[in-house]
């Protein structure tokens, strides 16, 4: 129920915020469109915009990390709306570039000889197999008798009984009975398959001792051990999952981020995934879950990675991360995206999105907004979106960060087509009386302009 409250707030939410005229509403555009502006250079002198982000805030902590300046700004602002206040407690991530340049991007969608390629190298000397794994009745056997002495199972089917549902383990017998007593698998006769730009296939991993059901659509690879359910300890409070597979019993593991990484990176080298980063924003300790029991299986991490653009990855707000396109373009361009999840066995879980191409570059040092006129015209984007949050109770906007960095945007008129575009991304946070729980929202504006980004 709860779940369901916040996804029919959100949806009223982000309606009643926004107006809705013929155009999207767009804060400064400008006299001159993205397109334009980027074949406009700075002047010489030009301050890097981390040494302006620095000077602007002289009595907030600074610090140096890997490539970047981060300074936390603490202020508060009224949102103009009876006593809503917009609250930042923001760390803001600024890249440590002299230059912020524009590249053309084009979207690279696999072909049946490149994945044929692709999946034969991934399987490293395995077949693939045309089938998916399933279950069979010995793996539900084990999954009922796992039900039948989970004391979480227990109390969830008295519920459910109470209300005249089936309960876990009568719907795990119902299965039982349909399922086969062993899978057949067959290897892929790749001059005879079919593609339509679609396939299906699953592939032995030895790490993990278990196979990787493989789908391919719409440019999307997804790797997926049938076996296992990932659960995101953020996405958990919010009753979300990442995957959806069954899980088995399995020893306690855990190990560390740099340990995690190291395994992400060797497979990435071995396949040869490439032009990709670790987008540490969006990095998170992570959890495979019985999903029959509800019992941990292992600790691990959920590990992001984004397009490499001038050795920072690209970014996206929070809950964004299809497509973006700037107010005056057409379509979302998607962002180029590989999420893994590791644990000290392996890797369980691989997407990869949006896989592009840099074409070439189009300006190499491009004049970004002043900071003080970013920040400005933040604080304007809140109050247009929460004007109505304000008006339904809500008292506090609160910014958790603030990072400037590079998102890709789709060409005007050219869906296949995109540019690095330099943005400023913010991800705030909503406490609202008539709402069961937090709710998180992101946005994003040019730097070049301040024109919104809109996202899909």
């Amino acid at each position: 129920m709860k779940k369901i409250l916040a996804i029919l707030f959100a949806t009223v939410f982000l309606c009643a915020c926004v107006p809705t005229p013929e155009q999207d509403v767009v804060i400064n555009r400008g006299e001159e469109d993205t397109e334009a502006l980027i074949q406009t250079t700075p002047a010489p002198d030009t301050v890097p915009i981390a040494q302006a982000a620095a000077s602007a805030l002289p009595e907030q902590e600074k610090q140096q990390e890997a490539g970047v300046t981060v300074m936390h700004m603490d202020e508060t602002y009224p949102l103009g709306i009876g006593d809503a206040q917009m609250v930042f407690a923001a760390d803001v991530t600024v890249p440590n570039l002299e230059n912020w340049s524009i590249y053309a991007v084009q979207k690279a969608q696999w072909d049946k000889d490149g994945l044929k390629t692709f999946l034969l190298t991934v399987a490293d000397g395995q077949p693939v197999y045309q089938e998916w794994d399933t279950v069979t009745k010995e793996y539900l056997a084990e999954a009922i008798v796992a039900a039948e002495n989970s004391e979480k199972v227990r109390k969830q089917d008295e519920v459910f009984k109470a209300s005249g549902e089936k309960t876990r383990v009568e719907l795990l017998m119902q299965d039982y009975e349909s399922a086969p007593n062993s899978i057949t698998r067959t290897p892929i006769d790749w001059d005879n398959v079919p593609f339509d730009g679609s396939l299906f296939c699953s592939i032995w991993r030895e790490d993990i001792r278990a196979y990787w059901n493989v789908l391919y659509f719409d440019g999307r690879l997804e790797f997926n051990a049938f076996d296992q359910l990932i659960q995101n300890e953020d996405l958990v409070r919010q009753g979300e999952y990442v995957g959806a597979n069954p899980g088995r019993e399995l020893t306690h593991l855990s190990l560390s981020r740099e340990e995690a990484q190291e395994k992400a990176e060797a497979l990435f080298q071995s396949v040869g995934i490439a032009d990709v980063t670790l987008a540490e924003d969006a990095c998170r300790k992570a959890q495979r879950v019985n999903q029959y029991t509800s019992e941990v299986q292992s600790e691990g991490w959920q590990l992001v990675y984004r397009k490499n653009i001038d050795g920072i990855a690209g970014i996206a707000p929070r809950n964004h991360e299809l497509g973006a396109v700037d107010e005056s373009f057409g379509a979302g361009f998607p962002q180029e995206t590989v999420t893994v999840y590791v644990d000290s066995v392996g890797i369980w879980q691989l997407l990869w999105s949006g896989r592009c191409e840099i074409k070439e570059q189009l300006s190499d040092s491009t004049a970004l907004l002043d900071f003080d006129d970013a920040m400005t015209l933040i604080k304007s984007r809140l109050r247009i979106e929460n004007t109505h949050a304000a008006d339904m109770g809500t008292k506090t906007i609160r910014v958790t960060d603030i990072t400037l960095g590079y998102c890709i945007v789709s060409q005007k008129d050219a869906q296949d087509a995109g540019y690095t575009l330099p943005v400023w991304v913010v991800n705030y946070e909503v406490d609202a009386s008539f709402a069961p729980a937090t709710l998180y929202f992101g946005f994003a504006i040019s730097a070049l302009n301040g024109a919104n980004i809109h996202l899909e």
